[in-house]
Order: C-alpha cells, then structure tokens, then sequence
C-alpha cells in the first residue's frame, strides 16, 4: 500500500525512518521508487494479522504526534 504522507510536513523517507526509530515500524520510503514518490511510503503488509494491527496502532499514534 501506498500512503500520502506530506501533511505531517515530512518527506516519506523522513517519515519512514522517524517511525522506525520512535516507533519500531518498518515501511520503504517512496522515493527508492523514484523521484515523484517522494510524499509516499510504503507499507507491507506481508505479517501477521496481529503484527499488521499493532502497526497500525503505532503508526496511528506516531501520526497524531505530526499532525497536530
């Protein structure tokens, strides 16, 4: 899945690699495929249902800490 992520006021790979360092969550920055997806990561979701849903939680609360 590709996400949008340029309200938070980060590029993507900013944004991927604040979450995997505040947050433990691993996403690919846009950019890696090509200039014009710069805003954007990318989020597998190739785990567990239950590995999938504490991502997301954490995402979501990394989110309201950059969007406020």
């Amino acid at each position: 899945v590709f996400v949008d992520v340029s309200k938070t006021g980060m590029t993507g790979e900013e944004y991927a690699t604040r979450l995997l360092e505040e947050k433990y969550v691993a996403t690919v920055p846009g950019i890696k495929l090509g200039k014009e997806c710069g805003d954007f990561i990318r989020i597998s979701f190739a785990t567990s249902d239950e590995n999938i849903q504490e991502g997301l939680r954490r995402m979501k609360e990394f989110e309201a800490d950059y969007t406020k």
